[in-house]
């Protein structure tokens, strides 16, 4: 669905009013506004599998000698679902290390051709108005790398432009846009207005919420073994 199709359902059926209306501007505004709020709630409340994102175009360049590299724009985290490879060392894997196991590598410019660990910390500033771009630090590489990440984005923006009215899609996906953001997003259009029926659009929010957290649990696939109350 697109942002302008949530609206619209809202006005229509929840407001019922016309959504071509011209008096239902500000109201469009408010509606986009609990969509937005709605959608980042739902996409920032689990590490979704949906999310992960790679950068195998284009990869993060760690030029020689400088230790860390620019995470991409809408780098949110790695998570413990993302990962990072080395690909000018045939894409072996980086295990994670603390800001200060860095710290002190770099500190004691302890140069490694084929650095294996890796830490995401601080921020470089950009030309305006770009925000700041958060880093990736290796300590001190002699030769320039190139790493592939499997990472977690930040939310696209939603609204009804050309550029962002689709972006839904990717934020949520299809299958849950009707059972948890339109409830979601309704709920707060009803309680607006001082209609009691929000309680009932909660309740349905958080039924389709708590299928979407069970299907996309880790090993929906399979069985699992509980660990063990003696600890193996």
């Amino acid at each position: 669905m697109t942002v302008t199709q949530i609206i619209d359902q809202i006005l229509a059926y929840s407001d019922n009013v016309s959504p071509a209306g011209a008096d239902e501007t500000d109201r469009r505004q408010r509606i986009l506004y609990w969509l937005i709020e709605e959608a980042t709630q739902t996409y920032y409340a689990r590490e979704w599998p949906y999310r992960l994102k790679s950068t195998v175009t284009p990869h993060v360049a760690i030029p020689a000698s400088q230790g860390y590299g620019l995470l991409p724009a809408d780098f949110l985290q790695i998570g413990k679902l993302g990962a990072v490879y080395n690909d000018s060392q045939n894409g072996q894997p980086m295990e994670p290390a603390t800001e200060s196991e860095i710290g002190d590598m770099v500190a004691m410019n302890s140069a490694l051709s084929n650095p294996g660990r890796f830490a995401v910390f601080g921020t470089e500033a950009q030309t305006p108005p770009a925000p700041p771009r958060k880093l990736i630090w290796i300590g001190v590489n002699p030769t320039a790398l190139a790493l592939r990440l499997f990472y977690h984005p930040l939310m696209p923006t939603l609204d009804e432009t050309m550029t962002n009215n689709s972006k839904l899609d990717i934020a949520i996906p299809v299958e849950y846009q009707q059972t948890v953001i339109l409830p979601g997003v309704r709920m707060r259009a009803r309680r607006s207005k001082g209609d009691n029926r929000w309680s009932q659009d909660r309740d349905e929010r958080m039924q389709g919420l708590n299928e979407m957290i069970r299907a996309n649990r880790r090993f929906q696939g399979g069985e699992q073994r509980l660990p063990s109350f003696f600890g193996y």
